[in-house]
C-alpha cells in the first residue's frame, strides 16, 4: 500500500502521498496537492493513494530523450538498423519530442508530429514521405513498449496512434526498347559495367546484392547464382550483411546470361594476370580491384547508371530495373510466387501484389482480350428482332 500524510500550510492543506522510486535516477516520487479545508485534502489523499495503488500515475520523469537513449542501448538491433535508427533519432524525433517528459506524451502528441513531418519535414524543411513517417513510428512504438514493459508508463501512446497510409507507388520501368539501349551503349563503354546492368534487369536483383555478389556464388555449369548477401553504406561505413528479407535466393540464368558472365569472368583472370595477382575464388564479381578484393560500390553503380540514362535522355533510375524485371515476368504470365521469389519479396507474394497491383490489372485486362478473342458474342436471332 502507498504512504501518505496531509499538513497544513498556512491556510492550505498539503497533501503528499509517495509513488515509489524513480527507476531511471531512483529518487523518490511523490504526488502532491494542495487543499483549501482539511476534509477536502483528507478526500485528494485518498484519490492520490488509490492512483497510486491502481498503478495510475507515471513511474518516472524520464524524457522521451531519455527513454530512446535507454531503449537503443538494450534493444536487440542488427549494426546497420541501429544506425539507421539512431539518424532518425537524433534528425528527426529529439529536435521536437525529444524534451518531453514520458507522463507528456500521448497519442493525440504523436498524432501531430506525424502531420507536421507530412508538411514541413524533419530535415530541411522537406515533407517525409509516408513511408518514412511510418519508419519513424515504428522506432516510437518499439521504444514506448519496452517503456510499458519497464513499468516506466502504464500504456503504451503509440499503439493507437495513426501514422499515414502507405498510398499506392507509381512504377513507371523502362520499356524493353530503352533497357536495350542501356546495355548496348554501357556494353560499348565498359562491358563490366553492362553486365551488371543485364543482371539487374533479368533478375531483379537490388543494386547491394549485385555489388555484394562473389563468383563463388554463381554456377555456370548448373545455370544459376546464388544471392546470398547486400551491400549498402551506413554512417560512412560499406557494410555487407544478409539480404532485406534476411533470406538467400538461387536465380536460374538464362543461356544469354551465362556467356555473358562467362566472358565477364575471362576478363577479371586476364585482369589479374596483367597486373601480376590472381583472382580470388571467392573474388566479387564486379570489382575495380584486379584480384577482386574490393567490391563496386553501390552509390557508383548508381551514379553511373544516372550519367548514362542522362546521355541517351531517358528518365529511368537504376533500380527501375528491378520494375523492370518484375513487370516483365508478370507480363510473361509467369505466377505471382515466382515472380516476388526471384525478384526477393517478402510475404510469399503479398508485398509483389500491393507494388504491381496496377500491372497486374493490365495484365488481367490483357488475358480478357485474349479470351474473348476465341468466341463469339451472340446475338439474337433475326426471328426474336
Amino acid at each position: 500500500m502507498a504512504e501518505g500524510f496531509i499538513r497544513q500550510r498556512g491556510n492550505a492543506w498539503q497533501v503528499i502521498v509517495h509513488a515509489g522510486r524513480d527507476p531511471l535516477t531512483g529518487k523518490r516520487r511523490n504526488l502532491t496537492g494542495t487543499a483549501r479545508t482539511k476534509r477536502e485534502a483528507q478526500a485528494l489523499r485518498a484519490r492520490l493513494l488509490t492512483q497510486v495503488d491502481e498503478g495510475r500515475r507515471p513511474a518516472t520523469d524520464a524524457t522521451l530523450a531519455q527513454l530512446l537513449e535507454r531503449w537503443l542501448e538494450m534493444a536487440d538491433l542488427a549494426w546497420s538498423t541501429r544506425v539507421t535508427y539512431k539518424g532518425y533519432i537524433e534528425r528527426t524525433i529529439l529536435p521536437t519530442l525529444g524534451h518531453l517528459p514520458l507522463r507528456r506524451l500521448d497519442t493525440a502528441s504523436l498524432d501531430r508530429f506525424y502531420s507536421e513531418l507530412r508538411g514541413r519535414g524533419g530535415v530541411g524543411g522537406r515533407p517525409m514521405a509516408p513511408a518514412t513517417v511510418r519508419q519513424v513510428h515504428a522506432i516510437l512504438r518499439r521504444a514506448l513498449d519496452q517503456a510499458a514493459r519497464w513499468g516506466w508508463i502504464p500504456a503504451n501512446p503509440a499503439a493507437l496512434a495513426s501514422p499515414p497510409r502507405l498510398g499506392s507507388v507509381e512504377i513507371r520501368p523502362p520499356t524493353p526498347e530503352e533497357v536495350s539501349r542501356l546495355l548496348e551503349t554501357a556494353y560499348e563503354a565498359d562491358p563490366d559495367f553492362a553486365v551488371l546492368l543485364w543482371l539487374a534487369a533479368t533478375t531483379g536483383a537490388r543494386r547491394g546484392e549485385l555489388c555484394a555478389l562473389r563468383w563463388a556464388h554463381v554456377d555456370l555449369e548448373a545455370a544459376e547464382l546464388l544471392i546470398l548477401r547486400n551491400l549498402f553504406q551506413a554512417a560512412g561505413r560499406l557494410v555487407e550483411k544478409d539480404t532485406k528479407t534476411h533470406a538467400a535466393r538461387r536465380l536460374a540464368l538464362s543461356a544469354d546470361s551465362v556467356a555473358l558472365l562467362d566472358e565477364h569472368r575471362r576478363r577479371c583472370a586476364e585482369r589479374a594476370e596483367a597486373c601480376g595477382v590472381r583472382l580470388l575464388e571467392d573474388a566479387y564479381v564486379f570489382s575495380f580491384d584486379p584480384a577482386g578484393r574490393q567490391p563496386m560500390h553501390p552509390d557508383s553503380v548508381t551514379h553511373r547508371f544516372s550519367r548514362l540514362a542522362k546521355q541517351l535522355g531517358l528518365r529511368t533510375r537504376l533500380h527501375d530495373l528491378r520494375h523492370y524485371a518484375a513487370t516483365q515476368l508478370i507480363a510473361g504470365g509467369v505466377d505471382l510466387r515466382t515472380v516476388s521469389g526471384r525478384i526477393g519479396h517478402a510475404g510469399g507474394g503479398a508485398t509483389t501484389l500491393r507494388v504491381y497491383t496496377h500491372f497486374l490489372a493490365a495484365t488481367d485486362r490483357q488475358a480478357a482480350e485474349v479470351l474473348e478473342k476465341t468466341l463469339r458474342r451472340p446475338r439474337p436471332s433475326s426471328s426474336e428482332s
